[in-house]
């Protein structure tokens, strides 16, 4: 359990932050680059010349980058950080609870809305090579997204130490659960206990005890 609890942050991070943040920074350095060259400098009026900092080389790649590594950031970034944590031994019921709450609810909006935005550049420039960058981000995403869809709930109970009363294949968003959209799947010991419960209810009433004569 443990090797899939690694293997689901190792690779929803890697995926879903490192990409991103790798990514934004090449193209940003791209774009300062092809923006300082001479030949660019010289259509450039004197008073439009700025620092690095003050993005006027930014495109519009550079700035749906910028945004998916933010968003992306957002949602991956503490669960990396706690997941540190947590393989230790440490915030292991904060982890559990930001894959219930956090993660459930948020990864697949942020990674819907990287889609969009890296589909929105491909069709403004018709480039083939933004196309293939699409291919690239999705298939990754992809990957991690669904890894931690299958697995996030087997990390979850892990971090509780079985210590729950559901035991969901899925990790499906907690808001749903919320809404009455999707209903839990009860853990094995709970269902047992609570059929003997019934059972235990029933011959009473069949022999006629009442609570009261048991002390």
């Amino acid at each position: 359990m443990r090797s899939r609890c690694s293997t689901a942050w190792s690779g929803a991070h890697f995926s879903s932050s490192a990409v991103p943040t790798t990514a934004f920074t090449l193209l940003e350095t791209k774009a300062w680059d092809d923006y300082k060259a001479p030949s660019n400098m010289l259509s450039i009026p004197p008073y439009l010349t700025t620092k690095r900092s003050d993005r006027m080389h930014y495109t519009k790649e550079v700035k749906a980058w910028e945004k998916i590594m933010t968003a992306n950031a957002f949602v991956w970034g503490p669960m990396f950080l706690m997941g540190l944590f947590a393989l230790s031994d440490l915030l292991r019921q904060t982890t559990a609870r930001y894959i219930q709450h956090m993660l459930s609810n948020w990864m697949l909006p942020a990674t819907l809305y990287s889609y969009y935005l890296l589909l929105d550049v491909s069709i403004d420039t018709g480039k083939a090579a933004e196309y293939f960058k699409f291919a690239g981000f999705f298939l990754a995403s992809f990957i991690s997204v669904a890894g931690f869809y299958t697995e996030g709930t087997n990390a979850m109970y892990f971090l509780l130490d079985g210590k729950s009363k559901y035991a969901d294949p899925e990790l499906v968003p907690s808001l749903f659960y919320l809404l009455n959209w999707s209903e839990h799947t009860e853990a094995l010991i709970t269902s047992r206990r609570r059929m003997a419960d019934m059972n235990t209810t029933t011959d009473r009433k069949e022999f006629g005890i009442r609570p009261g004569d048991y002390h």
